[in-house]
């Protein structure tokens, strides 16, 4: 009996269980912040050759660490199939992770199998994959895409996307369409504009075109984009920055202390808090030295710098110290008015006895 019931406490330990690690190096892998918690999903090794994974790496971003040594820890739960250039989001109730598109490949035999669904679900609260029974006309499958969720009405927002070369150099295209999720009413629909939206004119400083790259936006609407590539070469500035607050909208390049990251594409960026987290990738120039090192730069998105130490926001922030101060300021005060409301009405009620007792005693006839 007792055999049993271990086994059974191992079986629940190898479920639940994480392990940290040092991650391979990869690249096209997804990535989504969940409340304290930066998962990465899937993605690509290229050492010794091209293999896609099936892994699910996390990092707690509430402790802080150096990014020459990021803690990561990796699930024992999996995704249900090898998984590259897919967009992961979050659901607004914060309880399941959408996975959406990309390549996939068979887990057991490898093989590529473009007939699996184009969405799949990971709830957080049982690990479990699902396929989502959705309403409307799902997209075709599609591949080196990246989307974005209003959590205010809860709606998944991906543009364009290219046919998956795996399926025959006849079916290989770019899109150009705009599909939305519905995660309340699980509903699939098309945008308004059905072909390439016109461009938009902007000013100031005037940038390459370029794919592979990543872009976050920042809480005063600003678009950083990092990285990428231009006829299989790194591009001339890594990170620009785009100004939506102002019309017509303009670009910058920011001016960054050295030494400035290696450059990289099919990274994943992720915005947490102040700081847009850029995770793995390849790099340019290639240099097999480099092959093996988990990259992981740090930019603080207000004032542009390169972080190597991340602090999370804490109790002991220079805000939320000036917050308790306040506090503890107004407590001490309301304090110290009720002690001294106190103590006057002890005096008070005292002077007031004081003075009956002297009235009483000059009442008192003696017969």
């Amino acid at each position: 009996m007792i055999k049993i019931q271990v086994l059974f406490l191992l079986i629940i330990l190898s479920i639940e269980i994480c392990y940290s690690l040092i991650p391979i190096e990869r690249n096209a892998q997804s990535s989504v912040l969940v409340d304290k918690k930066l998962f990465f999903l899937g993605g690509t090794s290229s050492k010794p050759a091209a293999f896609p994974l099936d892994q699910i790496l996390y990092l707690d971003v509430s402790k802080p660490f150096n990014t020459a040594v990021p803690p990561f820890e990796v699930l024992n739960i999996s995704i249900p199939f090898r998984s590259t250039f897919a967009t992961a989001f979050l659901s607004p109730q914060k309880d399941v992770i959408y996975l959406f598109g990309g390549s996939m490949w068979d887990v057991n035999t490898n093989a590529y199998n473009y007939n699996k669904s184009v969405l799949y679900s990971f709830n957080l609260e049982n690990n479990e994959w699902t396929i989502p029974t959705t309403n409307g006309i799902a997209p075709e499958h599609r591949r080196t895409i990246n989307g974005v969720i209003n959590n205010e009405n809860g709606k998944f927002y991906v543009f364009s996307g290219h046919i998956d070369y795996f399926t025959g150099a006849n079916n290989s295209r770019a899109l150009n369409d705009m599909n939305i999720f519905d995660t309340i009413s699980l509903t699939w629909s098309k945008g308004p504009i059905e072909n390439a939206p016109l461009p938009r004119k902007v000013r100031g400083a005037i940038l390459e075109n370029r794919y592979y790259h990543s872009a976050v936006l920042t809480s005063d609407e600003r678009i950083v984009i990092f990285g990428g590539c231009r006829n299989d070469r790194p591009v001339l500035n890594q990170l620009a920055v785009l100004n939506t607050k102002v019309v017509p909208y303009e670009w910058s390049i920011p001016t960054s202390a050295p030494p400035l990251p290696l450059t990289t594409h099919s990274h994943s960026a992720t915005l947490v808090g102040n700081y847009m987290f850029i995770n793995f990738g390849e790099i340019y120039p290639k240099n097999d030295s480099l092959i093996q090192k988990p990259f992981f730069y740090i930019l603080d998105a207000r004032n542009f710098a390169w972080v190597e130490q991340y602090e999370p926001r804490s109790t002991n922030s220079p805000d939320n110290a000036k917050k308790i101060n306040i506090i503890l300021g107004i407590v001490v005060g309301f304090s110290v008015v009720s002690i001294a409301a106190y103590l006057g009405y002890k005096y008070f009620k005292k002077q007031k006895v004081h003075r009956h007792a002297e009235q009483a005693k000059h009442c008192v006839s003696y017969n």
